[in-house]
């Protein structure tokens, strides 16, 4: 809530210095009451490839292009939401960084679940190059389609509707670390801090006053004998009140923000209360929303180059949820000065001038993200790998998978939806492995993956795990897999547990063949010899089917072992765990 230690009004404190205070509203967010209706499943793919396309915001639609849901996709695609009521709506998915795409109408009766498959085609949009309007009277209002200011507008809106649908929500939990500063009056040099870390964990780090309020009665406005400075959040932003009061622009970035394409906004000409105006910094190349900047307008007195205003910082994660990583108001320490006039006539009277001294800044730093289950998402300073690890035959997810990073050895292991992540990474490139027990004992020892982890980010990346087939041949000896049946297995110290390497495996068939006449049956022996590799590991395939296999195992300095394997049918993998005792000399 608002802190309540606001400052005296210069009118009311003259010759006195004013502290002001910010007014960001902490809300715990409430979770809906559950609703009937008709039920909508499908999957969005890239067009041409059929690959899944994770994180897109599903919007639904009516006729009149009103919003009836909003979802995300999953690591697989999918999507599912409830409509209220039948009748004819259309989907439309939303990528930052590519043109949206829409459904035709659909239609979904009052009992029905609607299944539907939508392909999103390869668009990439490129903020890069853009044409830059220069001239003040280019400021427009709701810039129409196809105008570049729109289309920087586009982008910018998807990322603050999943800020504002994340926060909306409550999908994550937050633990911030809150900061108030006095700094000099340029705001260049810190004069005092203090710092504290709020280990409650809240559903928003940032929220702000209604939309309706703050354009009605301004973001600057008095409270007992000081002041309250707000900021906007996303939903203020996308507001229909603040986008017919203010107008858009672009511009491209210097300095600091060289590279960067800003999206300039400030309020109409016929706007009397405090207002705010500042620039949207968004990346031309992926088209996404970096942070949000802004100066507060129509005080009533100069700041002069004081750096009245803040920043607001965004965050996507691969999923599709945006949210505020870190965001700073800083608002002007004043005074006011009265100096002695003497009219025509003699009288004596004052003129009051405010003037700023300094500035107080508050803050908060986003350090831990926590989803619904209690697990870690991001943390400040650390990095994150997520993602999917999908079959190479038919791509879907696959469970019990083990995913480890190679150097810190790290691990996770992934759920029936074929997720895992990885978390407190540095900086860096790492070589992530994917392996999985029904490949291991194929002697597949995995295969590594380059993926880079970036601090106080969560990176995505999609994983694939070779099929049985594939292994088979890269490993098996003999005929081939396609023919037979197959022994697969580890040779280790009875022991010490132990690999043995190149120990004999002789494996035996008997055949019979059946003669005409008075012959009867005649039995022949084949037999094949493989050796086990370094790490005790040893396979053949094309064995005989339908048939007992005799194995007999010898390693130097290990007594011989011996078994039998029953072979059902072709393509069948037989599983052999044989541990040699060791030679003793008798006494």
């Amino acid at each position: 809530m608002p802190n309540d230690s606001a400052a005296k009004s210069p009118r009311q404190r003259p010759n006195r210095r004013l502290l002001m205070t910010s007014a960001l509203l902490l809300i715990a967010l409430g979770t809906p009451a559950a609703v009937t209706g008709q039920w909508v499943r499908g999957t969005l793919v890239e067009q041409g490839t059929g690959m899944p396309i994770e994180g897109a915001a599903i919007v639904a639609l009516d006729p009149d292009d009103r919003r009836l849901a909003w979802t995300l996709t999953d690591a697989s695609g999918r999507f599912f939401f409830q409509l209220m009521t039948g009748g004819s709506f259309s989907i439309r998915a939303d990528r930052i960084g590519h043109t949206s795409t829409r459904s035709g109408p659909l239609e979904v009766g009052a009992a029905d679940t609607l299944v539907y498959r939508m392909e999103a085609p390869l668009d990439p949009i490129q903020l890069r190059g853009l044409t830059v309007e220069r001239s003040s009277r280019d400021c427009r209002i709701r810039p129409e389609e196809g105008v570049a200011t729109a289309r920087v507008w586009e982008e910018a809106r998807k990322a603050l509707e999943a800020a504002a649908q994340t926060s909306r929500r409550g999908i994550y939990q937050f633990m911030v670390r809150r900061h108030e500063r006095e700094l000099d009056s340029r705001g260049r040099k810190v004069l005092k801090e203090t710092s504290r870390i709020d280990r409650r964990f809240q559903t928003t780090p940032f929220k702000s006053l209604e939309a309706s309020k703050l354009i009605e009665e301004g973001f600057v406005r008095p409270n007992g004998a000081g002041f309250f400075y707000y900021a906007p959040d996303a939903d203020v932003l996308l507001s229909d009140e603040f986008l017919d009061s203010h107008c858009m622009k672009l511009r491209e970035g210097d300095g600091e923000d060289e590279g960067l394409l800003g999206l300039d906004f400030e309020p109409t000409g016929d706007r009397s209360v405090p207002d705010i105006s500042g620039t949207l910094w968004l990346e031309p190349v992926s088209a996404k929303l970096q942070r949000l900047e802004f100066r507060y307008e129509n005080l009533g007195y100069s700041v002069g180059r004081a750096p009245i205003g803040g920043t607001v910082v965004f965050a996507g994660l691969p999923n599709g949820t945006w949210f505020v990583t870190n965001w700073a108001i800083r608002m002007p320490n004043l005074v006011e000065e009265r100096t002695p006039l003497t009219s025509i006539s003699g009288g004596l009277s004052t003129r009051s001038t405010i003037r700023v001294v300094g500035i107080h800044e508050e803050g908060a730093l986003v350090l831990q993200v926590r989803n619904a289950r209690g697990d870690i998402v991001v943390e400040a300073g650390a990095g994150t790998i997520t993602g999917v690890v999908v079959g190479e035959d038919d791509e879907s997810p696959v469970s019990d998978a083990l995913v480890s990073v190679w150097i810190t050895g790290q691990q996770a292991i992934t759920g029936s939806d074929g997720l895992f992540r990885l978390g407190s990474l540095g900086d860096g490139t790492y070589d992530l492995l994917v392996t999985h027990p029904s490949l291991t004992s194929l002697g597949h020892g995995g295969e590594l993956t380059p993926v880079r982890a970036v601090s106080g980010e969560v990176t995505s990346v999609r994983l694939t795990l070779p099929s049985e087939k594939r292994i088979l041949e890269e490993v098996c000896v003999g005929p081939g897999p396609d023919r037979g049946g197959i022994i697969a297995g580890w040779v280790k110290h009875s022991e010490t547990d132990e690999p043995i390497g190149d120990a004999s495996v002789f494996m035996t068939t008997t055949k019979f063949m059946i003669f005409g006449g008075d012959e009867g049956l005649l039995a022949r022996k084949s037999g094949v010899e493989a050796l086990s590799r370094d790490d005790g590991f040893f396979i053949y395939c094309g064995t005989t089917v339908e048939a007992d296999i005799d194995i007999e195992v010898t390693a130097e300095g290990m007594k011989p072992w011996k078994g039998v394997v029953k072979m059902p049918h072709k393509g069948y993998v037989a599983h052999v765990t044989v541990r040699l005792e060791p030679k003793r000399n008798d006494p």
